[in-house]
């Protein structure tokens, strides 16, 4: 589901550079990089880019910021609700009444901020829905205690890529044998051709290598909106394929490639409206919403980075002070 690219608690001096950096000084650092240098993708990343360049540098490089999206609220909705499902020290399957409790619980309202009250009331009872029926799935196939839910990974390819990403769910066999699930809300079911040719799944099986010493037997799409489990053995995969495709995706971003690619997605995409391949002329009331977004979110951050560094400041100097006094300085 996610794409967190920071874990841990940052050093000094990744603290004083990005202060210096929001307040105009210092090296800026590359988004795209982590503090060795290399270059952070994930299948997200991967599969934007190869989709459109123009959409990517407009959101991993430029970082813009996208509209509320429904869609997205609803998918980490159902993500969360089915991790709570799975990840439990012993397979016993929850209540219904309990399961619909932990949707509730997980609910994402942010997508939902541009719409009215009926359309985030339609969008819960369907996912309500949806859940009813995974939950019933599961009581009739039994619940199984799954090795980890959204497996954090971080799997370098040679000294300069790095792939991330969290896979949703790795089970177990009785006898250590592994199979990767991921959860997909799509409103239709790929088909088995297209999730053995899965780029994602690619990366999860060789992921799944690096976390655990080998490979699954099998790699899985859930597409919990339909109710299918599309699974498919991984000796079926192309695994001897990411590695060039990733390096070919590697040296185009590196190359600064950021040509707009228009295609029949484009009309559902957040940048459509300052896309050289879709405007002319001056700007648009849509395309000022796209740059008024990133102005809102830009101050509101700088005013956040300035006031939390004097904080850390205050903070820093007071836990100095106590220490030396309690050590009897």
């Amino acid at each position: 589901m996610g794409d967190p690219d920071e874990h841990g608690l940052p050093s000094d001096d990744e603290v004083d550079a990005a202060v210096l950096e929001v307040l105009g000084g210092g090296v800026r650092k590359d988004p795209l990089r982590d503090d060795a240098g290399r270059l952070r993708l994930s299948f997200t990343r991967v599969d934007t880019f190869e989709r459109c360049p123009r959409r990517f540098r407009y959101q991993y490089v430029d970082g813009l910021p996208q509209a509320p999206a429904p869609q997205l609220s609803f998918g980490t909705s159902i993500h969360t609700t089915l991790e709570w499902l799975h990840d439990r020290k012993h397979p016993v399957l929850p209540s219904i009444e309990e399961t619909l409790q932990a949707l509730y619980d997980a609910w994402e309202t942010d997508g939902y901020a541009e719409v009215d009250r009926e359309e985030q009331l339609t969008a819960y009872a369907h996912a309500r829905d949806v859940i009813t029926r995974y939950h019933a799935r599961v009581a009739s196939e039994g619940l199984r205690s799954p090795v980890a839910t959204e497996a954090w990974f971080e799997l370098p390819f040679g000294d300069d890529i790095v792939v991330v990403g969290a896979i949703d769910r790795v089970d177990a066999d009785d006898d250590g044998t592994l199979h990767v699930v991921d959860y997909k809300t799509n409103r239709k079911a790929r088909t088995r051709s297209q999730v053995q040719d899965s780029l994602q799944l690619a990366i999860y099986a060789l992921a799944t290598r690096e976390l655990y010493g080998r490979l699954p037997e099998t790699v899985g799409l859930d597409f919990v909106v339909p109710g299918t489990l599309v699974r498919v053995p991984t000796a079926e995969l192309d695994l001897d394929m990411v590695g060039p495709r990733l390096t070919a995706v590697a040296a185009r971003i590196v190359a600064g490639e950021d040509a707009p690619t228009p295609h029949r997605l484009c009309d559902w995409c957040d940048f459509r409206a300052i896309c050289p391949a879709w405007v002319e002329g001056p700007m648009t009331d849509a395309a000022d919403a796209v740059l008024g977004r990133a102005v809102v979110e830009r101050d509101a951050l700088r005013r956040a980075v300035v006031r939390d560094a004097r904080r850390l400041q205050q903070l820093e100097v007071a836990v100095d002070r106590l220490r030396g006094e309690m050590d009897g300085g």
